[in-house]
């Protein structure tokens, strides 16, 4: 049940990765960022882990940081100028040491099975009440090494996964607060819903408190 409840939070969360709408970025940027963020989460020990109770504002390469938001519904990062957001409106792994509806044996069957888990009737993501656009993306095999104990409540060692996300990267945001607010609704047939690991209708709220050096921004 635990493991079913940490990957729901996953599931639900607003992940957000520190970076206004979406700027140019190299092909396959958001798709990096998607696979060092999960790298990360899953190689965290349990109790720093971000979604265990952990520090939920992970920060990745490039100037990026994470929030998982879905613990908090409303979750404040505070980031420095120069910050990027990368923001993921849905995503969900898939490993080869987990039961169904997140489980897979090859890269294959992890990539079906991730991409099936964000399957969505409807997905809104705003920044400061803007519509943000999102682009679905697609790991390929991550190679990760799970501690002894982990988020995943399996066996410690080498595990593969595979995760897939609806995502933006936005250009860095101004000193100042900032609200990216996610709402959604898993389709019907999404495997996740259908095995009960989550509710159909899902929401979030992440406050980014952009502060400069000597200065930190309070948000209401």
């Amino acid at each position: 049940m635990r493991r079913i409840a940490l990957v729901l939070f996953a599931l639900l969360l607003g992940l957000v990765v520190a970076a206004p709408p979406a700027a140019a970025v190299p092909p396959g940027t958001e798709t990096r960022l998607l696979g060092e963020l999960w790298t990360t989460t899953l190689q965290t020990p349990l109790a720093k882990n971000p979604l265990a109770g952990g520090d939920p504002c992970v920060p990745l390469s490039g100037r990026v940081v994470a929030p998982f938001s879905a613990f908090f519904p409303e979750l404040t990062c505070t980031v420095a100028p120069g910050t990027r957001v990368f923001v993921a409106g849905l995503t969900v792994e898939c490993s080869t040491v987990e039961p169904p509806p997140f489980a897979g044996t090859d890269p294959a069957s992890l990539r079906d099975c991730a991409l099936a888990g964000i399957r969505v009737a409807a997905l809104t993501v705003t920044l400061d009440g803007a519509p943000l656009p999102l682009t679905k993306v697609v790991t390929g095999p991550l190679a990760v090494a799970l501690p002894d104990p982990n988020i995943l409540s399996a066996d410690p060692g080498p595990a593969t996964s595979v995760a897939a996300g609806r995502v933006a990267l936005t250009r860095p945001l101004p000193v100042g607060c900032h609200v990216i607010a996610i709402a959604g609704t898993l389709a019907p047939r999404n495997p996740v819903l259908v095995a009960g690991a989550a509710p159909a209708s899902f929401s979030n709220t992440t406050t980014i408190a952009v502060s400069p050096r000597g200065r930190t921004v309070t948000c209401d």
